[in-house]
């Protein structure tokens, strides 16, 4: 049987004991507790960025339809009031960022 151990033993032992079982038990839990919470977190925040690009993509492709808008309007205009012959209307139809044939 074991003897059990005295006061000035325990005292002795027991930041070792503790120091080995920190070390081989609760830091390594710990950390893939850690590395767990901040792959969950970089998940999160990638999402949420993601996300917004594609709103703030969408309400560019928005405004700049409106502004297509109106340099269709202004190249009738120009048109009509033979400032632009056909090819260059054509011309400018076919540019970016939507071109129309």
């Amino acid at each position: 049987m074991d003897t059990p151990l005295s006061k000035k033993d325990f005292v002795v032992l027991m930041p070792k004991m503790l120091g080995e079982f920190t070390e081989e038990v609760l830091l390594p839990a710990v950390e893939r507790i850690v590395q767990t919470e901040i792959a969950k977190s970089e998940h999160r925040m990638k999402a949420w960025v993601e996300e917004r690009l594609a709103d703030l993509r969408a309400e560019i492709v928005l405004l700049t339809r409106k502004e297509d808008h109106k340099v269709l309007r202004l190249v009738d205009m120009l048109r009509a009031k033979k400032l632009l012959t056909d090819h260059e209307v054509a011309e400018l139809l076919r540019m970016e960022p939507f071109p129309r044939s």
